[in-house]
């Protein structure tokens, strides 16, 4: 099969902040560790606790060459930087508490003027409800 990557801009990151700024330690994921059962435990409790403390996590040792992941970061840049102002409002969050859809950024007021730097889509997956026995009654009668 062939493959053929389309051009894209770039991804050039913004420059460090040199505010004078408190920083989350950042979780960071080896998954080099994934080679053994006792590493794979690791893993699984390192990522459990990483999104449930932090939110998030990076990896390392993932295999991708550099090339790969810049390329990464270009596609993933091109959702933001491809796209019109106009289309991206077509997916603009409707409602207060829906978190699914386009974020802009600037769009959240932190505190005395201070708005956010994030840009965002979030999408979700609906989970069905499933039925399931009544815990309390199962068994009794």
């Amino acid at each position: 099969m062939l493959v053929v990557e389309k051009p894209l801009p770039h991804y050039v990151p913004p420059p460090p902040s040199k505010e004078n700024l408190e920083y989350a330690d950042l979780a960071i994921i080896d998954l080099s560790k994934a080679t053994t059962p006792e590493g794979r435990a690791e893993l699984s409790r390192q990522v459990c606790e990483a999104l449930t403390e932090v939110g998030f996590f990076y990896i390392i040792n993932h295999g991708y060459t550099s090339a790969k992941t810049s390329r990464i970061f270009d596609i993933a840049n091109a959702t933001f930087d491809s796209v019109s102002d106009e289309e991206k409002q077509e997916y603009t969050q409707k409602e207060v508490g829906v978190y699914t859809g386009y974020k802009p950024m600037n769009d959240w007021h932190i505190a005395s003027g201070v708005r956010d730097a994030i840009e965002h889509y979030n999408s979700s997956y609906p989970i069905p409800t499933l039925p399931r026995a009544n815990a309390h009654t199962t068994g009794i009668i």
